[in-house]
């Protein structure tokens, strides 16, 4: 696994590098609690206080709410226009009318910056519902073209129990890329090719030569703490 490492001050650097292919996603205050919003551009304090979301990230890629057809009347009855696929629709008195191509485009890539490694499962979780013998239209464009950047948990709260669904709160093999909290520096593990890719399109970022010893305290301590 190869490492790099980052300092904090760059970090604002690296996102608007990140944002010019996606759409990043960062923790964002919402009253008494945190959840994933749309990176402003420029914030990068939630480094400095952010702990864990209360909402999951899923509905980046499975939304509460979405068209996914819908109905014209025609002279012949209503054809059914769909955002995936053409086929021949039946709809009752509606006399059979095929169905225009409409294909779901798709989406411009999300970044999901700061990530905990339990959400990052849930992730793995639901890929296995949508991409097992049913091969979801809707969920699967917006997964693959999305990234995951996992950052470590370091202070689990009390209620925390993912140690005891075999998760741990400071590593993940679900992410791209997973970030470590080592003082003035993030270390930066690449996880997926997807992840390495990244990395070697960005700019600022240094191979880790030193930083893997403190690191690996941090997550034994984090562990330590569910």
């Amino acid at each position: 696994m190869h490492h790099k490492k980052i300092t904090k001050k760059d970090i604002g650097n690296i996102l608007h590098q990140w944002s010019k292919d996606y759409t990043i996603f960062v923790p964002s205050n919402e009253g008494d609690t945190a959840q994933m919003a749309l990176w402003d551009g420029s914030d990068t304090s939630f480094l400095d206080w952010y702990r864990n979301t209360v909402k999951p990230p899923k509905a980046s890629f499975l939304p509460p709410m979405e068209e996914m057809f819908r109905f014209q009347k025609g002279k012949e009855g209503y054809l059914l226009e769909s955002r995936v696929e053409s086929r021949e629709s039946r709809v009752p008195g509606g006399g059979g009318l095929q169905t225009p191509e409409s294909r779901l485009q798709t989406p411009e890539g999300q970044l999901i910056f700061g990530i905990r490694p339990c959400d990052a499962r849930s992730l793995a979780i639901l890929d296995n519902i949508f991409t097992d013998a049913y091969q979801d239209p809707y969920y699967l464009p917006r997964r693959d073209s999305a990234v995951l950047v996992g950052l470590g948990c370091l202070k689990p709260y009390d209620t925390c129990f993912c140690t005891s669904l075999g998760i741990s709160p400071a590593e993940s093999e679900d992410v791209d890329l997973m970030l470590t909290d080592i003082g003035d520096e993030f270390l930066i593990e690449e996880i997926s090719d997807k992840g390495k890719r990244l990395m070697e399109q960005t700019a600022g970022v240094e191979n880790a030569i030193e930083g893997t010893a403190r690191a690996r305290e941090a997550k034994e301590k984090a562990h330590g703490k569910v």
